[in-house]
């Protein structure tokens, strides 16, 4: 909405800060492991897009959806996140016949 920028600098993780365009003025700093993702202020919420992350449990990798989080701005706190599902089909798509279809639908097999 380009009313807020967020300016990042690697420290420890990643240190967001967060800028009114408007006023110029700081309104959050928050400590977070991504570098700087899209996001949107709502009232004293920070809404971002997390992306997938894998972490390894019992030698096997296990792979996270994306989340939406909110965090809020006052004191950097994580106020929900909630699981995006995936908005793509990946699975296999129909065949085409090799032959069209004698029977007429609608017929009652008749």
């Amino acid at each position: 909405d380009c009313r807020h920028l967020l300016a990042s600098k690697g420290m420890d993780g990643w240190v967001w800060h967060i800028n009114s365009t408007t006023t110029g003025k700081q309104i959050a700093e928050i400590h977070n492991a991504l570098p700087g993702p899209e996001f949107f202020v709502s009232g004293d919420s920070l809404i971002y897009q997390s992306p997938a992350s894998g972490e390894e449990i019992a030698g096997r990798l296990r792979i996270g959806p994306p989340r939406l989080v909110a965090i809020n701005l006052k004191d950097g706190k994580e106020l929900w996140a909630r699981l995006i599902g995936e908005t793509t089909y990946v699975g296999p798509y129909p065949g085409n016949p090799s032959e069209p279809s004698t029977e007429q639908l609608g017929s009652g097999g008749k």
